[in-house]
């Protein structure tokens, strides 16, 4: 390509540049503030859900919204292994009935619509420390990895949620009423 061509070239992308730019900037500026309405929205939310879970479990020292659906292949191994362990701080919901959660659903269905997300939410742990930030621990993956034959993941999962659970100290708080719970957990629940 000849001296002139890439001068010609490049004086193109230049005022292809300046062209583009208020359409650009015109998309930054009305984009930028409506994000960051969504983002504050989002927080709000979340402040709102976790202060309602407080009230309602966190008091009680629970601590752990635990979600997972009968799927045979983990189903056994929570609730031989894992409720007897972490069952005093969980309250387990039945992610079956992710599709039927509503607004007003009960504070544990809030939790997991909220922090769960959209990949590796059954089954999951949803951390909630009286302070700091909200911890979640996706099992599907680890699991799916377990049955093929290798333990490590789902072995080094289980170690990280329970050491965290382990670890976690309520401060004051009041027993939890015993209707509310069952064999250590409160009853399995449908939103």
């Amino acid at each position: 390509m000849s001296p002139a061509a890439r001068g010609a070239r490049r004086l193109g992308r230049i005022l292809l540049a300046v062209l583009l730019s208020p359409v650009l900037l015109a998309t930054v500026l009305v984009a930028l503030p409506a994000i960051a309405v969504l983002e504050l929205r989002r927080a709000v939310t979340r402040a709102r859900v976790r202060r309602t879970f407080e009230a309602r479990w966190g008091r009680h020292g629970m601590r752990v919204v635990l979600a997972y659906s009968d799927d045979t292949r983990w189903r056994e191994r929570i609730e031989r292994d894992w409720l007897p362990r972490i069952g005093r701080r969980t309250v387990v919901l039945d992610s079956r009935s992710r599709q039927t959660f509503r607004r007003d659903a009960p504070v544990e269905a809030q939790v997991f619509e909220h922090w769960a997300g959209r990949r590796d939410f059954d089954p999951i742990a949803i951390v909630i420390p009286h302070a700091g930030r909200v911890r979640t621990f996706g099992f599907r993956d680890a699991f799916l990895a377990a049955f093929a034959g290798d333990d490590r993941p789902l072995a080094a999962a289980e170690a990280r949620l329970f050491g965290l659970v382990e670890s976690l100290r309520q401060p004051g708080g009041v027993a939890a009423p015993a209707d509310a719970l069952r064999m250590g957990t409160a009853a399995r629940r449908d939103a």
